[in-house]
Parts: C-alpha cells; sequence; structure tokens
C-alpha cells in the first residue's frame, strides 16, 4: 500500500482535490465530496488533515464506514519530524 507523509497529505486541501487521513489511512475524498450528505464544506474543513475524531463524533453509518473503503489510497507514513495535524 502506497504511504505518504503528513506534508503531502496536506498539499491535498481543496474543493476538487481533497484527501483526508481517517485512522492513518489516507482517503481521497476528491470525487466522493459532490456526493456527500451533508456537502462539501464539512470535507473542506478538514481536507488534508486528520478528520477521525470528528468522523466518529458524527456517528456515521455502518454504510458510511463501509463506503469510505472504496476510496482508501494508502497509509500515513510518519517521520520523526512530522506529527499527524
Amino acid at each position: 500500500m502506497e504511504e505518504y507523509t503528513i506534508s503531502e497529505i496536506a498539499t491535498h486541501n481543496k474543493e476538487g482535490d481533497c484527501w483526508v487521513i481517517l485512522h492513518d489511512e489516507v482517503i481521497d475524498l476528491s470525487a466522493f465530496m459532490y456526493n456527500h450528505p451533508a456537502g462539501i464544506k464539512p470535507l473542506l474543513k478538514y481536507a488534508g488533515k486528520d478528520c477521525t475524531t470528528a468522523f466518529l463524533h458524527v456517528h456515521h453509518s455502518k454504510r458510511a464506514t463501509e463506503l469510505v473503503k472504496n476510496h482508501v489510497i494508502g497509509k500515513v507514513k510518519t517521520t520523526t519530524e512530522e506529527k499527524v495535524i
């Protein structure tokens, strides 16, 4: 599985280019963001960042949790210089 640094993930932080970190996995939501039930605004808030706490706080459905797996593109590669945002 591909690994991405925090710095690299952070550059994907806008509409049409939206990656997030969820449970140390990198999720590319670029295409999905336009189909998100709550719109793109909540996704843009966490674009390029770790959204694990927010995702769990919203109590997403089992289906939503399964859907996320379709968008996993890799894992977070952490180094001693970087910490998860």
